[in-house]
């Protein structure tokens, strides 16, 4: 499966995961009606999907290396936050919210 095939079944799963947490019950503040939290919460985890940066830390050494900071890895994070946010959008619009699940 290429790149866009893996953001594309993300999307539907990270959709699938916000209407699970608009149904729990240990979160009132999200719910079916809310849906600037909603879109709040669709775009954090949109993001959260995209990063591309990695961490690694060496204890003895006592030093922390982070990769993936730079200018094509940064427009790549937007387009990826974007896209994935698009793909939420679709899958709940055409599937989600049409098929009242």
């Amino acid at each position: 499966m290429d790149q866009i095939g893996i953001s594309a079944v993300i999307a539907w799963v990270v959709s699938q995961l916000i209407e699970l947490l608009k149904k729990w019950t240990a979160l009132p503040w999200m719910n079916q009606t809310t849906e600037t939290v909603n879109r709040i919460v669709a775009a954090i985890l949109a993001a959260a999907t995209a990063v591309g940066i990695t961490m690694h830390y060496d204890p003895a050494a006592g030093t922390l290396v982070i990769a993936g900071l730079s200018l094509s890895a940064i427009l790549t994070f937007v387009f990826q936050i974007l896209f994935q946010w698009v793909m939420q959008k679709f899958w709940y619009k055409t599937i989600i919210k049409k098929n009242g699940v």
